[in-house]
């Protein structure tokens, strides 16, 4: 219960009301709450950056003099938390969608799905228009704001002809479909949950590339280092450590020790590229840009970009 009311102070009123429903869902995530931390930060929540900053932030909810009609390109946390905070201060407000449902990434990859479907709710709960399978990017209005999201980052390996690489978020999305059987790569220079845990959904299929000498190594500050490191020796995931990917070709990989140099070939049917992500285009009537399409971050910034977004129109 400590960390489900850092997600939302006002939990026990709320029940009391009888609106369950409306808390803000602890995502269980422990990015920002953990209190065992060697770098004794203030302790927060990345669904309620105002957790650990009560007397710092403003009021995110103060009430509009003058309502303005506000247009939101892009329905991932970003785009639905300025939505939110812009209706609940009066403003008559949009969203313009292009993919057939909201939430973005945080929708169908991470642990933010519950906070992704809350958003969607407490839009439409605040009267917010949507409008799915709509491309933004000829939006225009004196108060457009942009949250467009990430797209794919570079690809610094080779890519013979006729090798298979995808991006993850496709993937989970399911505009890209992996083989039925054979081994599958999943990069993942980064070190962080979406690479292991499609690894473990994987099983013995999944082959784990990583530069460090564990899996998931940006996990121990969330306190998960190990235990995933279980789950996937119990799934069967094998995992090349110290590997840095050079070339993918069709049916293999090409790896490098990222200290002796010495390279060799693993057998795969297909890549999954877990890496590093880019902003998207700015779009060029947008009053301000939240979340990813200013820089690929996490879901704290998203939510801390939007509300000061919302409350500047």
């Amino acid at each position: 219960m400590t960390r489900a009311q850092l997600a939302d102070p006002d939990l026990v009123q709320l029940l009391r009301d009888g609106r369950a429903e409306q808390i803000r869902p602890c995502i269980r995530c422990n990015q920002t709450c953990q209190v065992r931390d060697a770098r004794n930060p203030i302790i927060t929540c990345v669904v309620e950056p105002s957790a650990g900053h009560e007397t710092d932030d403003p009021d995110w909810y103060v009430p509009t003099r003058s309502a303005i009609d506000v247009t939101v390109v892009g329905g991932g946390v970003a785009g639905l938390e300025t939505a939110r905070v812009a209706a609940r201060r009066g403003h008559r407000v949009t969203v313009v969608e292009r993919d057939d449902h909201l939430g973005g990434v945080a929708a169908i990859a991470g642990p933010a799905q519950p906070f992704a479907a809350w958003l969607v709710a407490e839009c439409e709960r605040a009267g917010v228009q949507v409008r799915l399978g709509t491309d933004g990017a000829t939006a225009t209005g004196p108060h457009v704001v942009q949250a467009t999201g990430g797209r794919p980052g570079r690809r610094e390996y080779e890519i013979a002809d006729g090798a298979e690489v995808v991006d993850v978020v496709d993937v989970r999305r399911g505009s890209a479909v992996l083989p039925d059987t054979g081994p599958v790569a999943l990069f993942d220079p980064i070190g962080g949950p979406i690479a292991v845990a499609l690894a473990e959904e994987l099983g013995d299929r999944a082959v784990l590339i990583t530069q460090d000498q564990i899996a998931g190594n940006e996990l121990s500050r969330s306190g998960d280092l190990a235990p995933a490191n279980v789950r996937l020796a119990q799934r069967g995931a094998r995992i090349e450590k110290r590997s840095l990917l050079r070339t993918v070709r069709p049916g293999s990989v090409e790896l490098e020790d990222r200290f002796s140099g010495e390279r060799r070939t693993v057998e795969v049917v297909a890549v999954v590229d877990c890496g590093f992500r880019l902003p998207t285009d700015p779009l060029p009537d947008a009053s301000v840009q939240v979340g990813d399409c200013v820089a690929p971050r996490t879901v704290l910034e998203a939510v801390l970009e939007a509300r000061r977004a919302a409350r500047t129109l």
